[in-house]
């Protein structure tokens, strides 16, 4: 019985995706704060606080502040929203740690040889650092707060290290700040991604629909991508055959350059053929995002 489950698995796994493939495209997700009033983004100074208990580090504080508000600088030209000035603006952001704390444990043991003679050294140290950072989206106009975020953290050097190996704890946060700068790169800037969606394969014997859908995939994938293309060979083939998955695929085509209103009640029409289908359920819930993503963007450009 075992076995073929075994089996059963493997003819699944080798199927399956000779009938879906992968298409990406870009889109971006509009910022939560609505900053359209802005066309210039300043830092303030970092803020840093002394631990309640242990030694202070002020200085990797502020040192780690400037590499995230460094980082954020570097997302938002990319995306080209604001210009950054060193003085005034109109929005500001303010980075400060809540907390700081670092706590080193563990033992070194001098091992011997026979005669008494210490022969080698084993360490076993840990460091662990926690800390609370908050980052202030201000309108410099009255100083008023935008919106507040606060990211707690934390980190440890894996055991056993030399204490004389132990990672800074600079270093140690660093490494979380690329994720932080992310996420607050959401709140003020319109983000882009990638957005993966399910390709379909034809299931028709006809040669030349098999290979104008290969031809159509090809535009799909790699440096010289076209929608346009693709887009209109799925139609052709669709209206001509009534080809399930080219009707599905030109659908993904007419989302890609925002014909929801179509790309939606063709998704719909073979949803409700098979509505146990999860493909046909996931493309309508993407449609139903990229249309409330569309329409952000266009009420701020109004």
């Amino acid at each position: 019985m075992k076995k073929k489950l075994i089996s059963l698995f493997m003819v699944a796994a080798c199927v399956l995706p000779m009938f879906a493939a992968t298409a990406v495209f870009q889109r971006k997700c509009p910022a939560k704060l609505d900053l359209t009033f802005a066309n210039s983004i300043t830092f303030y100074p970092v803020i840093t606080y002394a631990p309640k208990n242990g030694n202070t580090f002020d200085k990797e504080q502020n040192d780690l502040g400037k590499k995230f508000i460094s980082a954020l600088s570097e997302f938002q030209k990319k995306d080209g929203k604001f210009v950054i000035v060193n003085g005034k603006a109109d929005i500001a952001i303010q980075v400060s740690f809540k907390s700081f704390d670092v706590k080193d444990s563990g033992v070194t043991i001098e091992t011997k040889d026979s005669s008494g003679k210490s022969v080698a050294v084993k360490d076993e140290w840990n460091r662990q650092i926690s800390a609370l950072m908050e980052v202030m989206i201000l309108k410099t106009a009255d100083n008023s707060v935008l919106a507040t975020e606060e990211y707690k953290f934390f980190g440890v050097t894996s055991n056993p290290t030399a204490k004389a190996m132990l990672m800074s704890p600079e270093k140690i946060v660093e490494d979380q700040i690329s994720s932080f700068t992310y996420q607050i790169a959401g709140l003020i800037f319109d983000t882009p991604y990638n957005q993966a969606v399910t390709i379909l394969e034809t299931k028709s014997k006809d040669k030349t629909v098999k290979e104008k859908m290969k031809s159509a995939k090809k535009m799909l994938s790699g440096k010289g991508l076209d929608y346009a293309g693709a887009e209109a060979i799925y139609k052709e083939i669709y209206e001509s055959t009534d080809d399930p998955a080219a009707g599905y695929n030109y659908a993904i085509m007419l989302q890609v350059r925002k014909d929801f209103d179509n790309a939606e009640a063709l998704i719909k029409k073979f949803a409700e053929q098979e509505p146990k289908n999860k493909t046909y359920k996931k493309a309508l819930e993407d449609i139903a995002k990229d249309r409330a993503e569309t329409e952000i963007f266009k009420s701020r450009n109004q």
